[in-house]
């Protein structure tokens, strides 16, 4: 009986296999709200002048199955509380995972691809894109790449080097905390990681951007990884904010859509 609630509920929360040009995309009357997959989206434009999603994706594309175990490399794979282990009734509030190529919508990351997603619609819905870096970092100010930095994204605090969780919250972008399934290199074994401070459960957090940061390779010029610049969280004793960090191509991460303008 608790294998056929657990399935139950995971078909309830999921629109496995939808095709999202017939089941989706489409915005109601109320410009706050999104139906894709069979799935109603809160949205929120913000300062920065774009409409995000204000929660995080739970589509899964055709052809793909969501995943409880963080070793294979399923593309997609359910959230995770505390304890580590899938938990697809954390999907509603909590959204999918997905790598890079799942993301993009393709079958791998490549050197010969890595650089051609940058505002691609991926698996959004049409009329939306995974954010760029320039969006990301319009948005929150501070960039690990002190290069690119932009003092004036309407929620940065130089002091926090980032936005801070709550000024986001308070202008409705509803940051979620998931944790990521890592996967640091193209070789690593996947895990879950998520990271608890005080009574914040999956404290660093990534939503994932579509510009790439670098394709790394070894001193036997084999490539190792690929990198997005994507969201990240921290919350610590000192801070609590969000920047634009290194997302890697492997991992599984949220997905917040942007709107086309």
């Amino acid at each position: 009986m608790k294998k056929f609630t657990f399935f139950a509920l995971a078909a309830a929360l999921l629109c496995v296999g939808c095709d999202k040009k017939e089941n989706g995309g489409k915005e109601p009357e109320d410009p706050t709200k999104l139906v894709y997959g069979g799935v109603t989206y809160n949205l929120v434009t913000l300062a920065d002048g774009n409409t995000w999603m204000a929660e995080n994706l739970r589509y899964v594309p055709e052809g793909k199955t969501v995943s409880s175990d963080y070793v294979a490399d399923a593309g997609v794979w359910y959230p995770a509380g505390a304890d580590k282990v899938a938990d697809p009734s954390l999907v509603e509030s909590k959204g999918l995972l997905y790598d890079c190529a799942t993301a993009f919508g393709v079958d791998a990351i490549t050197e010969e691809n890595a650089f051609s997603f940058e505002g691609k619609q991926g698996i959004c819905p049409d009329g939306w894109h995974i954010p760029t870096n320039a969006e990301l970092t319009g948005l929150v100010g501070h960039n690990s790449n002190g290069a690119l930095i932009d003092t004036n994204a309407p929620y940065y605090d130089a002091e926090a080097k980032g936005a801070p969780i709550d000024v986001l919250d308070e202008a409705g972008f509803n940051w979620t905390f998931v944790g990521i399934r890592n996967k640091a290199t193209l070789t690593a074994t996947g895990a879950y990681v998520c990271t608890v401070y005080e009574e914040t459960v999956g404290a660093m957090s990534y939503v994932l951007g579509s510009t790439c940061y670098q394709v790394k390779k070894n001193s036997d010029d084999v490539i190792t990884n690929y990198q997005y610049y994507s969201l990240m969280s921290t919350v610590n004793k000192t801070n609590n904010k969000v920047s634009v960090a290194y997302g890697n191509a492997m991992a599984g991460m949220s997905v917040r859509c942007v709107k086309n303008k």
